[in-house]
């Protein structure tokens, strides 16, 4: 295994540098997190949106902006927080199978 190649798969879509390395679970919930803040973040945009359009109403209060904008702030946070973790640990993985494989090569 080499640790860049997944490193990078990991940087194209959380989960597929665990794939690569093997790792099919860990890899089954890397993407479902994904997944499911990605939704949430779309959520947001549309909270977001509708605060907009409802904006020229009268009585309008900001909690549909606030909500979006804090949905957003959190998805889009642990998107990056999970796709740097996807990132390392298909790194770290790699690596340490790719040494284990040379010292056992050399014996």
């Amino acid at each position: 295994m080499r640790p860049f190649i997944a490193a990078f798969l990991s940087f194209l879509l959380n989960g597929l540098g665990q794939i690569y390395n093997g790792q099919i679970k860990k890899a089954v919930i890397f993407i479902f997190i994904s997944l499911v803040f990605i939704v949430s973040l779309v959520i947001g945009l549309l909270l977001v949106f509708k605060s907009f359009l409802l904006m020229a109403t009268p009585g309008y209060s900001f909690s549909f902006l606030a909500k979006g904008v804090i949905t957003i702030t959190i998805s889009g946070f642990i998107l990056c927080l999970n796709a740097l973790v996807s990132i390392i640990d298909a790194y770290m993985y790699a690596r340490s199978h790719a040494d284990n494989s040379k010292s056992s090569a050399s014996r």
